[in-house]
């Protein structure tokens, strides 16, 4: 044997440290592109559980009112500074001002994790080409068409009053109570 067929026998295939370094940066930045997905997935799927989380508590809210006077509707829909508000299961909805119903602690005094609670903002306003004889109406038709208006956060974390409405999502659901 010759040494220069020895020499061909042990060479052995192998990559080399480009080949590495290449095949690294494409990994690191597949694995980039993908973390960065993950963002907007999530933000994505928060909007769609708050949307769901509206529309049910717009049926709560609803369902409620129908039980009561349309006398006592067309009180919250006329004066238009009343707000409710309602956590996110709707097992609370009440003016802001209601202690008895948004201290849940029994302490006396609403603190902020309570306040914080007030995730929806709830206005209603009455839809008066649906509504037989308008806002002026005796409801002797038995119907009453309005519009839930839907505002969140209502409250900050902290159980600040969230005092920016453009930053705000919001929601219109169609109603009406009947009798």
């Amino acid at each position: 044997m010759t040494s220069s067929s020895i020499i061909a026998k042990d060479t052995r295939s192998a990559f080399s440290l480009v080949e590495v370094v290449v095949s690294l940066g494409i990994f690191v930045i597949a694995v980039v592109a993908v973390i960065g997905l993950l963002a907007p997935i999530n933000q994505s799927i928060s909007d769609v559980r708050d949307e769901d989380d509206a529309g049910r508590v717009a049926q709560i809210i609803q369902s409620e009112l129908q039980k009561v006077p349309f006398a006592s509707v067309q009180g919250f829909i006329d004066n238009n500074v009343v707000k409710l508000y309602a956590n996110r299961s709707g097992t609370i909805v009440a003016l802001d001002t209601d202690t008895a119903k948004w201290d849940t602690d029994q302490s006396g005094v609403v603190t902020a994790d309570e306040d914080a609670a007030k995730f929806f903002e709830v206005s209603l306003s009455q839809n008066a080409i649906l509504s037989p004889g308008g806002k002026t109406a005796s409801y002797d038709g038995g119907y009453l068409a309005f519009s839930i208006l839907m505002r969140w956060p209502g409250y900050t974390g902290e159980g600040m009053k969230f005092n920016q409405p453009l930053q705000q999502s919001l929601r219109v659901i169609p109603a009406a109570i009947t009798r």
